[in-house]
Formats: C-alpha cells, structure tokens, sequence
C-alpha cells in the first residue's frame, strides 16, 4: 500500500502541477511562459528521477522510457531522467551468488573457473556479472533481481491504476494501449530464454551487416533467470571522446544504426525495441576506412513486431504520398498512433501538405535500398 499510495500520490501532484501552470500561463508574458514551463519541467524531472530510483523495480524501466522520448517530452526531463540508462541499484552479491547456485544446481566455482562480485551493469529486472569459463572464455552473466517477479506484479498494478488515471486526463492519447504494450514487454524480458532466442532470430536477422555483432548464448548455463552470454569488449555508444580518438565517425555510426532498424521493421517486421543508449557498444576495428568500428546490440529482452495495423498504416501512407492524398495520409498517419484521432484536422492537414513537399521528389528505386544518403533527401 505504502508502495501504490507513494507512486499514485506522485503522479497526481505532477498533474496538478501542470493544470495549474496551464492556467497561470493563459496569463503571462511569452518570456515568462517560457521561464515557468522551464522551472515545471526541472521540479517534475526530480521528482520523477527520485520516485523511480526509492521504488526501483519497475518503475526504473519506466523511466528509462521516458529518458528517450526526446519526440515528446521536454529536454529538461529527459536529460534528467538520462542517469537511469547504464545503471540501477544492485541486488547484493549473496543473494545473487544463491540465485544462480539454486538455478545451475552448482556452487559457483564448479560452474566458472572465476566470477567477479563487483557488478558490471544493473538495470530495472536483473545485473549482470562478469566471468570466465573453465574454458578461458570471457562470459557476461545475466541475473534477474531476487524478488523482482512480486514486484513487477504490484507494479503493473500500480502503472494499470495510474495510466487509467493519466488517461482520464489525457483521453486521446492512447494510453490504455501504451500500457498494454509495456505489460508485454515486461513480462517478455522477465523470462531470459525468450531472449536468448531473440538474439538467434536477431543475428539471422542482421547477418547480412558485417559491422552487427551480437554476443554468443550458452544455454547450458543459462535458465529463464539466468542468461550467460559471450563477454564483449566496446565503448558505450554515446562516449563522443572515444569515438574521436579511435576516428570512427559518428555519422557513420547514425547511418548504421538507420539502416539497420528500417531492416528490422520495414522487412523483417521484428525488431529490438528497447533502443536506449545503454543497450549499445561500439568496438573500434584496425584501418582508416568509415567502416572501421562495429556496433554491439545489447539486452534482446524487449522486442517487438509490427502489428497489422501498422503495417496497413504504412501502405495507406506510401499509397496517400503517390497519389498526393492529404486525407488518406491524415488517415493512416492516424491509424499508425502518430497523431491522436480528433487532432485537429486543418492544423493537421498543414503539417501532412509539409512532409509531402518533403517527400514528393523521393523516388520508388529510392526505397528499395535503406541508405542514410537516400533518407537526406527528406
């Protein structure tokens, strides 16, 4: 109760917050406008920031969430909510050394000739722990968080009640089905064989980008609560600095990662869905050519297919930019959950007439081959 009152009395303190400053703002000078929104947003990142990181669990994954709809929500929260992409408080060693004894049936210097207690990364559902093999090999141990099973139930409890409460407020944003969509994934990356076995479909997947790589599993020292996986060397995707000193070019980076996500979803129609920066690695390769790195995916808990309604939606899309339809592009855009159903139709129309200048000189041979030169032309 402590747990449900703490999250729900957060939220509704954010939600007055922000009625009550759309009511002063009806009143103000733009400069001010601008200064209260401002100071708005800080308090409610805070807020968010430390009510995440007291309740853990769940609600760390919902803030990481958050931290990357840049597309949405103000810089000021997201850059705050930015610190909760690499890591989470840990579980104490103890309890995970118990774990993965209880799930492999073995005392842990059988299983891995050595396994460091220091935790390498800890995020919302499990750490992981590096390791090595009787083999020599380099391992990556993945542990789900003791507990963690009981808590996501509450806490899906608890978001249920809350986004019915944030849909009351916000009825024309699809809430109910945001929610639904983060209950599958959840539920998806609690069970680590699932993601094992998205990491083969995902390699098969992507095997034709030499720069993808995507670490090796070992089922048998792996359960649903347990994933051992092939230790990878690389530097996180956003450290600029390193990707100066070893001259891999950032662009090519962008271009890369364009190129590969409209593979997994305008073709394979399955795709990483947990793109946070945290979740890549870029490892730099020898020579001078733009292609001297490879980009490292990471944490295949949350994947995701597109649905049949969006798939529909992207057909109705291509089909209103042939035929310079505004309505059916209005429509489809619509359909595809960019744009609430009862936005306004002429401010919407205003902003479809604009990518359609955008996208009228894109042609049928450019679509075939998703390059980052071809998407420029946008």
């Amino acid at each position: 109760k402590a747990r449900f009152f703490k999250a729900y009395i957060s939220t509704l303190k954010i939600l007055w917050r922000y009625l009550f400053l759309a009511f002063r703002l009806k009143f103000s000078s733009k400069t001010r406008r601008a200064e209260k929104s401002l100071q708005a947003h800080q308090k409610t990142a805070q807020e968010i920031r430390q009510m995440v990181l007291s309740l853990k669990g769940l609600f760390i994954k919902v803030g990481q969430m958050l931290s990357i709809m840049t597309q949405f929500l103000p810089e000021a929260i997201t850059q705050e909510l930015q610190g909760l992409q690499d890591s989470t408080p840990p579980s104490p060693f103890k309890d995970i050394q118990e774990r993965i004894e209880s799930e492999l049936k073995k005392p842990l210097s059988e299983l891995f000739a050595s396994f460091e207690e220091e935790v390498l990364a800890s995020a919302s559902l499990g750490q992981v722990h590096r390791a090595r093999s009787h083999q020599g090999e380099e391992l990556a141990i993945k542990i789900r968080h003791p507990g963690i099973e009981t808590l996501v139930a509450l806490d899906l409890r608890i978001l249920r009640r809350i986004f019915n409460l944030l849909n009351w407020a916000f009825p024309n944003y699809g809430l109910k089905r945001s929610f639904e969509e983060i209950k599958e994934v959840v539920l998806q990356e609690l069970d680590f064989k699932i993601e094992a076995k998205n990491l083969e479909i995902l390699r098969k997947n992507l095997s034709q980008f030499s720069q993808i790589l995507l670490p090796k599993s070992y089922p048998d020292l792996s359960t649903s609560r347990i994933l051992t996986l092939e230790y990878i060397h690389g530097f996180k995707i956003r450290d600029l600095k390193s990707l100066e000193e070893h001259r891999i070019d950032p662009k090519e980076v962008a271009k890369l990662l364009v190129e590969i996500y409209c593979q997994q979803i305008f073709v394979d129609g399955f795709y990483h869905a947990d793109p946070h920066p945290g979740n890549f690695l870029i490892q730099s390769q020898a020579g001078e050519s733009p292609q001297n790195f490879r980009l490292v995916l990471l944490d295949l808990g949350a994947v995701s297919q597109v649905s049949a309604e969006m798939r529909q939606g992207m057909a109705q899309f291509m089909k209103g930019v042939l035929k310079r339809d505004t309505e059916l592009l209005s429509q489809s855009m619509k359909d595809m959950g960019f744009i609430a159903q009862n936005e306004d139709e002429e401010v919407f129309n205003r902003i479809v007439e604009f990518f359609y200048e955008r996208l009228k000189d894109i042609k049928i041979e450019d679509l075939q081959s998703f390059k980052l030169e071809n998407l420029g032309k946008l």
